[in-house]
């Protein structure tokens, strides 16, 4: 009896998160607003369960709210915590909703208006870390997670960043900033081809590019002399 009334909470846990899917999907967005916080909290919750069909089941219906719901800064903190949970799992599902906060309402001048360097330092002066600031932190947290399906995920939300441009510009370049050598050649790696590159990186190999043609240019002569040799072959003969 025992496996059978285990299948039963199994169906009709899933059974409650295909409701919930359903009302955000299908309700008014005015309908829905005031129970984002409430099953956001408790979907976000079941992230780490060992029972892998419900815990996939349970993020699914967290994606589908964060979807179609309107933009809470609630929704951001909620999301940011999981980053900080003891399982890869939970931290997994953290790091994919990040992304598709940002894929979702990064443009939300919501959420955008607060990722800009003014109104950012005025929100963590009086009223704490802005929506924009725990996004950004939980790239970054990401970026450096023991797991590497975790930080593979993290990639893609950092190129989202770069993607939206704008305010979230400098964001990108600060979370890129705190990475090492290794770290950021992974990062580059994982580049989409419809996004363009940072503008450092863009400056820095635009820089080479400009020195290796002005040495081409000016002839072999300059060339070696760029290298230091071709003053030692003129001053030996």
């Amino acid at each position: 009896m025992r496996p059978q009334s285990a299948s039963l909470r199994t169906t009709l846990a899933i059974s409650a998160l295909t409701l919930i899917s359903d009302l955000f999907t299908f309700l008014p967005a005015a309908l829905v607003d005031p129970l984002v916080d409430p099953f956001l909290t408790h979907v976000l919750s079941m992230s780490g369960m060992t029972k892998k069909i419900v815990a996939t089941a349970s993020q699914h219906t967290a994606t589908v709210v964060l979807t179609h719901a309107p933009f809470h800064p609630r929704a951001v903190h909620l999301v940011a915590q999981l980053g900080s949970e003891k399982t890869p799992q939970a931290r997994l599902f953290g790091a994919q909703h990040v992304l598709t906060l940002l894929r979702v309402h990064g443009t939300n001048p919501a959420l955008s208006s607060s990722a800009s360097a003014s109104s950012a330092s005025s929100a963590s002066a009086s009223a704490g870390p802005s929506a924009a600031d725990e996004l950004e932190r939980a790239v970054s947290r990401a970026l450096a997670d023991p797991n590497a399906q975790v930080r593979e995920q993290a990639r893609e939300a950092y190129w989202e960043l770069v993607r939206l441009g704008g305010p979230w510009t400098e964001r990108a370049e600060r979370v890129r900033a705190l990475l090492d050598t290794t770290a950021k050649k992974l990062l580059d790696k994982a580049r989409p081809a419809e996004v363009s590159a940072p503008a450092q990186q863009a400056a820095g190999a635009g820089a080479s590019t400009v020195a290796g043609g002005s040495a081409r240019r000016a002839g072999p002569g300059a060339a070696a002399g760029a290298n230091g040799t071709g003053t030692g072959t003129r001053a030996g003969g």
